[in-house]
């Protein structure tokens, strides 16, 4: 385990500019959001906003993202996968993998936003109902939402992974079944998985707490998206490595074939 959490840092460090190009990504996504609510806020003022308005400003943006995060991801965990085998990586290949996987990545995406939707919008409605003070603050329906994706994540972490080493492979490997039998029969090898997403918890916590939020709009994307990124690398080498192997890739085939088709 230590040898492969040492080779997850090197290839991360390999992929460095991938990582930016995520990091960004995720820059953009966060702050799209904060626009979204503060749209919605009341007077322009988010310490107004209702459970209403920050209903209404997380639909839209899971809409938005619904439809683009799915391509981005399915060209990003693509050439990732790449660059970890020492490929060829570039614009070709990220279009030509995000539009070869971008429909089993939507089915997931939509997948966990109809799941998280749900948990969601039930623990808020029990919350507003039983709990709510007569000075309502969102900090507490923000720890609860920020558990339940947590929770989620945990379940899917392997999911959009398995879709990308199943397609080089040129295999279903049923990522959403294999992900969460992953989860439960194999817990104590996915620990550093487990402890990293905790840990992305722990410092959006105390981010929240500690940090001013002006600073963490900025600070917390980057962060989550380091974390994201390296747990990643991580769920690839565990896949390749542990689950699956007796895979054989064939990867000159499923990235050039938009070339040799000139």
């Amino acid at each position: 385990m230590k040898n492969r959490i040492y080779r997850t840092f090197c290839l991360t460090k390999e992929c460095k500019n991938i990582l930016i190009i995520f990091v960004v990504i995720n820059l953009f996504y966060t702050l799209s959001g904060y626009l979204l609510k503060l749209i919605f806020s009341s007077h322009g003022d988010l310490n107004l906003i209702n459970t209403a308005s920050f209903g209404k400003a997380i639909a839209v943006q899971s809409l938005i993202f619904m439809f683009l995060t799915p391509f981005i991801n399915a060209g990003i965990y693509g050439i990732t996968f790449l660059k970890m085998n020492s490929k060829k990586i570039g614009i070709r290949q990220f279009f030509f993998l995000a539009k070869s996987n971008y429909k089993i990545f939507f089915c997931i995406n939509l997948l966990i936003i109809i799941i998280l939707a749900i948990i969601s919008v039930c623990g808020n409605m029990i919350y507003v109902k039983f709990f709510m003070p007569s000075n309502y603050s969102m900090n507490p329906y923000w720890h609860y939402y920020s558990i339940v994706s947590l929770i989620i994540n945990i379940f899917f972490v392997f999911s959009l992974p398995l879709v990308t080493v199943g397609f080089f492979a040129n295999q279903k490997l049923k990522p959403i079944r294999s992900s969460f039998a992953i989860i439960i029969k194999d817990f104590s090898k996915v620990r550093f998985i487990i402890v990293a997403l905790f840990l992305e918890y722990a410092i959006k916590v105390l981010s929240k707490t500690i940090i001013p939020s002006s600073y963490t709009k900025i600070y917390l994307p980057i962060v989550t998206a380091v974390i994201t990124f390296v747990v990643l690398i991580y769920s690839f080498l565990l896949i390749t490595e542990c689950f699956y192997k007796d895979l054989n890739f064939n990867f000159e085939i499923k990235t050039l074939i938009g070339e040799n088709k000139q």
